[in-house]
C-alpha cells in the first residue's frame, strides 16, 4: 500500500502549537532528530536517487541537506573516485567526505560538481516527507519531544522516560502500520509462512 506524503513540517508545526517551546533555535536540530527517527522506523521508501549541481571553489562544497548515501562526484563531466587510505597521494582526482561538516572536500580547485546521491525526498523548503498516517506523526512528534527534553526543555507533566516510551510505542505501531498496510497484505505475509515452497 501506497501512503500520501507530507511535510515533516507538519509535525514540527504541531509541536510549536502543541507546546510552544521558547527556544526559537530547534526547528533545524528537529529535521536532524526527523531523520534519525526515520532512520529508526526503518523507512526506506521515502528515498529517491537525486543530483545536485552546483559551482564551487576552494576545493570545497556543502553536502545536499537530505543525502544519506553518497552514489558518486564529477566536476565538470570527469568522475572523481573517494580518496583512499591505501593511496592517499593519488595523481587521480579524488573526493574527500567529511561528514561531521557536512563537507566534500575535491582535488579539483574550482568548477560545476555534480553529486549523485541517495536522499529523503523533501518539500520546496527542504523538509522530508513523511508517510501521512497517524503512527508516523505521532512517533515523530514524540522523538521530537523527547530530543527537546534531552536538551534544557521542560515541560510542566512529560518526563524523558514517558517521551521516550511514547516513541517507542508509536515507533512500534508505525512499524507494524507499514510492514501490514492491509488485510491482503497479511494474508499474503502468513500464506509465506504456511507454504514456504
Amino acid at each position: 500500500m501506497l501512503y500520501a506524503l507530507i511535510s515533516a513540517q507538519t509535525v514540527i508545526q504541531k509541536v510549536h502549537r502543541d507546546l510552544k517551546p521558547s527556544a526559537t533555535d530547534w526547528h533545524l536540530d528537529a529535521i536532524e532528530w526527523i531523520g534519525e527517527a526515520l532512520d529508526y522506523l526503518g523507512y526506506r521508501e521515502g528515498f529517491a536517487n537525486l543530483t545536485h549541481q552546483t559551482a564551487y571553489t576552494d576545493h570545497r562544497v556543502s553536502m545536499p541537506a537530505n543525502l544519506y548515501t553518497l552514489e558518486s562526484v564529477a566536476v565538470d563531466g570527469i568522475n572523481l573516485v573517494p580518496r583512499s587510505r591505501e593511496n592517499p597521494r593519488s595523481r587521480v582526482d579524488y573526493y574527500v567526505l567529511e561528514p561531521y561538516s557536512r563537507m566534500l572536500y575535491l582535488s579539483v580547485e574550482a568548477g560545476t560538481v555534480s553529486i549523485c546521491y541517495q536522499g529523503y525526498a523533501v518539500d520546496t523548503q527542504g523538509f522530508p516527507l513523511v508517510p501521512d498516517t497517524i503512527y508516523y506523526r505521532e512517533a515523530l512528534f514524540w522523538y521530537i519531544l523527547a530530543k527537546l527534553i534531552m536538551g534544557g526543555f521542560r515541560h510542566p507533566e512529560f518526563t524523558w522516560t514517558f517521551c521516550d516510551q511514547r516513541w517507542k510505542q508509536y515507533c512500534n505501531s508505525a512499524q507494524n502500520d507499514i510492514a501490514f498496510s492491509s488485510p491482503e497484505r497479511a494474508a499474503e505475509i502468513g500464506a509465506g509462512w504456511l507454504n514456504p515452497l
